[in-house]
């Protein structure tokens, strides 16, 4: 991060006269760091990002969470894969879709 602190410009329209990075710099180390400090750390992000991953998903489906019930994975009575066919076509009828888009509904009801 050395390198961001030497390379600041100041914020527009900003009478305090704080110091930031731009945004295309932080996106561009953050995808291809350059800083030792960036690259050593690179890894270890990694290894906990799929620790963090693989727990959220363990949560979310685990039997005492109250989001078990709507997970297929865990066999959720409300989940779309143990619903009936008669209940997705009286969601249907009532207007009620599963997806965020109406664009994508044919793909739910096909």
């Amino acid at each position: 991060m050395r390198k961001f602190e030497e390379e600041k410009t100041t914020l527009f329209n900003c009478s305090s006269k704080t110091k930031a990075v731009p945004l295309k710099m932080l996106q561009k180390e953050l995808f291809s760091p350059t800083d030792q400090d960036n690259k050593v750390i690179t890894k270890t992000l990694e290894e906990l990002a799929v620790k963090v991953s693989t727990t959220m998903i363990a949560q979310v489906l685990g039997i005492s969470k109250g989001t078990c019930q709507f997970m297929s994975e865990s066999g959720g009575e409300y989940s779309y894969g143990c619903s009936s066919e008669v209940l997705w076509t009286a969601l249907l009828l009532l207007g009620i879709v599963a997806v965020n888009n109406v664009a994508e509904s044919s793909l739910v009801y096909a």
